[in-house]
């Protein structure tokens, strides 16, 4: 299925007491996209080590590496 809505922006790493959660506007919007039955996509810049798990989950992710992640 081809791309339909492209998210571009940071995601964020939001960490919590048991781990962290997506966020950010770029994934907010492409989970939203992916919710009304549309293709996504995320077009970021983070760090490469930072292990989304399921987050990412029928969503294509296009990122440039950097040194750090943005997080709160």
């Amino acid at each position: 299925m081809p791309v339909e809505f492209v998210a571009i922006g940071h995601i964020a790493k939001d960490v919590q007491a048991d781990g962290f959660n997506l966020g950010g506007s770029a994934a907010y919007g492409a989970v939203t996209a992916l919710r009304m039955g549309l293709k996504p996509a995320i077009v970021t810049s983070l760090d490469p080590a930072l292990d989304l798990g399921d987050a990412q989950q029928g969503i294509d992710l296009h990122s440039v590496p950097c040194s750090s992640t943005t997080t709160f």
